[in-house]
């Protein structure tokens, strides 16, 4: 009956119906007022329930009363805490919008972190990176802009080329109006490769003066060696050393006795060779005292007489040379060193290209004039090269490369002994296998 009372009140009030209850005035009824005996024992609906009613006379909120918030009720924070700095916007005394490690004065571009001082300056680009308030246009800062800025300076790394100065013999357009060495006599120079002041006409340039690598005349005959060119001495090596068509043609050199007798008649020998070492190094200790010979830019030169023996414990098919000498300069005086020296292609079952050497010198020790001998194998190993140039050789010459050092030691007489070891630096051989044809 309870929830009809209310069902009834809710429809009545709905459709604008009076409702009378107990106790309401202010209005006249047909019907008279009942008597508290007729008054209906049950509890008008809008009244307060007893106490004796059951708690559950009054209905408990639910839970979705009080709703609860939805997870995404609280939004996530995004990865990027920091938003963007926007162009126009004014930091905050301190503040670094840009994450640069500059901020105030000391950024003047707080949106760019590629901006603030101290930072790289990028010429010619139209930004202020370092902000000094400027950019840089002037790099080598003798007073004329670049040309990629505007300006005239034809080179703005070099501060002795820019307008107004006087015009140089050097390759370049000093003062800038679009010619170089304007007003100065050219000369044609010829490429130079192997240093001895004779070039080639393989490769020429004309300058004022002559480039490095580059020289005035054109007549050498061999522009790898620098041993040969016109004028030079000829010895018997199987190569035109001098330039004037003829291969040993017996010139002696007055300064050496020991190339005197090797030129002496070059058509005896059967094989020759020669050759040029940038660096012959000998360094050897006797008695415990130590000696260095340093031989820059040294010939060598050498030959083989028929009947001569390969040493026995030297490769059976080496091509041989017993009358061996190297020639260099060495504190102002020519000196001459007896060498045997064999060419080995790797015969005998070795697969590498080896030289085997031995060197004979005059050595005075303890009031004796002694003979040290000092021999070994230079081979490849490690950055030490020793080649046989197949690429340059051909049935006559064979042509051979060697960087590379060997060591020895052994006993003298008077209970001495000796350690040494010979380098030889940027050496290269021709061996004439036909000489005398």
């Amino acid at each position: 009956m309870r929830r009809r009372g209310i069902t009834f009140i809710a429809i009545a009030a709905a459709m604008g119906l009076a409702v009378w209850s107990a106790g309401c005035g202010g209005g006249e009824d047909e019907t008279s007022s009942p008597t508290p005996e007729e008054t209906p024992t049950a509890i008008p609906d809008h009244a307060t329930p007893t106490p004796t009613e059951a708690p559950s006379a009054t209905p408990t909120p639910g839970p979705v009363a009080t709703p609860t918030p939805e997870p995404l009720a609280t939004p996530t924070p995004e990865a990027e805490v920091t938003p963007t700095p926007e162009v126009g916007v004014t930091p905050e005394p301190g503040q670094d919008l840009d994450n640069d490690g500059h901020s105030g004065t000391d950024d003047c571009d707080d949106t760019n972190p590629t901006i603030y001082n101290g930072a790289v300056e990028v010429p010619y680009d139209g930004i202020d990176q370092d902000c000094d308030g400027q950019d840089l246009v002037d790099v080598d800062t003798d007073g004329h802009v670049a040309v990629e800025a505007g300006g005239d300076d034809c080179d703005d790394n070099n501060s002795a080329v820019r307008p107004g100065v006087s015009e140089m013999c050097d390759g370049l357009d000093n003062n800038c109006d679009g010619t170089v060495d304007e007003g100065f006599e050219m000369t044609t120079y010829y490429v130079d490769a192997d240093g001895d002041g004779h070039g080639v006409d393989s490769d020429t340039v004309d300058a004022c003066d002559a480039p490095d690598g580059y020289a005035e005349t054109n007549d050498d005959c061999d522009d790898s060696m620098w041993s040969i060119y016109p004028g030079a001495s000829e010895i018997c090596n199987g190569l035109d050393d001098d330039c004037d068509g003829r291969v040993d043609t017996a010139d002696t050199l007055d300064d050496s006795s020991a190339l005197s007798d090797l030129n002496t008649d070059c058509g005896t020998y059967e094989t020759v060779v020669g050759g040029e070492i940038g660096l012959f190094l000998s360094e050897y200790t006797v008695n415990g005292e130590p000696t260095t010979d340093s031989f820059p830019n040294t010939l060598f030169a050498g030959g083989h007489k028929t009947g001569e023996a390969i040493p026995d414990d030297w490769p059976s098919g080496c091509i041989y040379l017993e009358q061996s000498y190297f020639i260099g300069v060495w504190e102002g005086e020519i000196q001459a060193r007896a060498v045997k020296i064999c060419f080995d292609k790797g015969q005998d079952g070795e697969a590498d290209d080896k030289v085997y050497a031995e060197m004979t010198i005059q050595k005075t020790v303890a009031g004796q004039e002694l003979n040290l001998t000092m021999g070994g194998i230079l081979e490849n190993g490690g950055m030490d090269t020793v080649r046989f140039a197949e690429d340059e050789s051909d049935e006559r010459y064979q042509v051979w490369y060697v960087n590379a050092s060997y060591s020895s030691s052994g006993d003298l007489p008077g209970n001495m002994s000796y350690e040494s070891t010979i380098t030889l630096q940027d050496a290269r051989f021709v061996i004439d296998m036909t000489p005398g044809t």
